[in-house]
This record gives structure tokens, C-alpha cells and sequence, in this order.
């Protein structure tokens, strides 16, 4: 079920990035704040105990950049008639919403291939 979801909202945030100059804007973000934590959450698994304690809050913060700016970017699109996908079951668990992160650079990155 994840993946479904995951690629649907994908898909709508593909779909729309080219929509007008806010749009561009705004998914410009939702890619620069998912590559950056999905990079943190990859060197995070490699981090000793302490490096974690020492990098957690950046980590958070980079987590949490990412949520708002996908949020931010689908109210937008919203309020100009986009249909978008609910992702309310993504906002309900934060390890899922980071997963999602993960999956959105990997399907840049296999669209770039």
C-alpha cells in the first residue's frame, strides 16, 4: 500500500511542477528538502551513537522541512484546482512521510537514468 500511495503522490508532484512560476518554486523546495534528508538519513545509519545524539535535531529539522514543504506545495495546487492525492496517511507517521522521501529521490533519480 505504501508504494501505491507513494508513487501516486509522485506522480501529481511531477505532474505539476511546470504549472506556473509558484508551482516551479515551490517543488524546487519539495526536491531540495527531500534530498537533504534523505542524505542525513542515510549518513545517520552510518553515525556512531554519539554522532547521532550530536546530528539528531539537524536530522528532525531536515524531516521536518521536507513534510511542510510537500504540504505547503499540495495546498497550493489545491487552491488553484488541482485534484491531489491525500496524504493524510503519510502526515500520521513520520517514519512513513521519511520513507517517502527516500522513494521521491529514487524515482527522480531513475527518471534522470
Amino acid at each position: 500500500m505504501e508504494f501505491e500511495k507513494f508513487e501516486e503522490v509522485y506522480q501529481v508532484l511531477e505532474a505539476q511542477k511546470e504549472k506556473d512560476e509558484t508551482a516551479a518554486e515551490l517543488y524546487a523546495d519539495v526536491k531540495e528538502f527531500a534530498y537533504k534528508y534523505a542524505t542525513m538519513r542515510y549518513r545517520f545509519s552510518e553515525m556512531s551513537r554519539e554522532e547521532k545524539a550530536e546530528n539528531d535535531s539537524y536530522r528532525t529539522s531536515q524531516h521536518n522541512r521536507f513534510m511542510d514543504s510537500v504540504r505547503i506545495y499540495f495546498r497550493y495546487l489545491q487552491n488553484n484546482g488541482v485534484n491531489v492525492p491525500d496524504i493524510s496517511k503519510l502526515e500520521a507517521d513520520r517514519k512513513i512521510f521519511g520513507n517517502f522521501a527516500c522513494y521521491y529521490i529514487f524515482r527522480i533519480e531513475c527518471e534522470q537514468a
